[in-house]
């Protein structure tokens, strides 16, 4: 019988972890590129975003109350780019909103 720490170290999970950690906090930067460069925020749900933000940030809470730097430092990352897509699709609509921008 295999135990759990074995099976870890034989699939080399912290390696798989690491690179899941680094994607969590990265996923989001093509959105919030794109609507900087096009300025087309007609596609985005902020309810959606928000939602996704919620539970990152929750994420985040657990990774600090279970003391797992990992979990914590993702979420936290991954949470300020979600936000960002958020502020910046209330930021670009506010803009095209008050000076009649396309």
């Amino acid at each position: 019988m295999v135990t759990r720490e074995a099976l870890a170290e034989l699939i080399r999970w912290s390696w798989i972890i690491g690179i899941v950690a680094v994607l969590n906090s990265c996923f989001m930067l093509p959105q919030l590129a794109k609507i900087w460069m096009t300025r087309d925020t007609d596609g985005i749900s902020v309810i959606t975003f928000l939602l996704i933000f919620l539970i990152q940030f929750i994420f985040f809470l657990h990774g600090f109350f279970i003391r797992d730097d990992a979990i914590m430092l993702s979420n936290a990352a991954a949470t300020l780019t979600s936000i960002s897509v958020v502020f910046s699709t209330f930021y670009i609509r506010r803009q095209k909103h008050c000076y009649g921008g396309s």
